[in-house]
């Protein structure tokens, strides 16, 4: 099974399930951890793998400021999260931004 979080089509990541059940226990944890988890599990239409990654979207969109390639590396080191290596159940398999990360910025000062 496979997921994608889009993000105004400009940035997508898609998140493979290797283990359902480790899957739906760390998902639900994740979901538990943080307030609002009825109304996110709601919003998911039940699915808890959903809310939870309606939970990890930011987090991986923030990240990619710092470059796509270390950002399986530092997902899940926020309290509340789990990395997003299998070890879970939930892999980062890729992640496409139009953002290619802070050296893409130009800073001027104004007149």
């Amino acid at each position: 099974m496979r997921y994608d979080i889009e993000h105004n089509y400009e940035w997508l990541a898609t998140i493979d399930v290797r283990d359902e059940k480790l899957a739906l226990e760390m998902c639900a944890e994740v979901n538990a951890f943080f307030s609002g988890s009825e109304e996110r599990l709601k919003r998911a239409s039940g699915n808890v793998i959903r809310a939870a990654l309606y939970l990890y979207a930011p987090q991986l969109l923030n990240l990619c400021s710092y470059g796509e390639d270390i950002v399986s590396g530092m997902i899940g080191r926020e309290e509340g999260f789990y990395p997003l290596d299998g070890s879970r159940g939930l892999y980062l398999r890729d992640l496409n931004s139009a953002f290619k990360g802070l050296d893409t910025f130009t800073v001027d000062k104004r007149k």
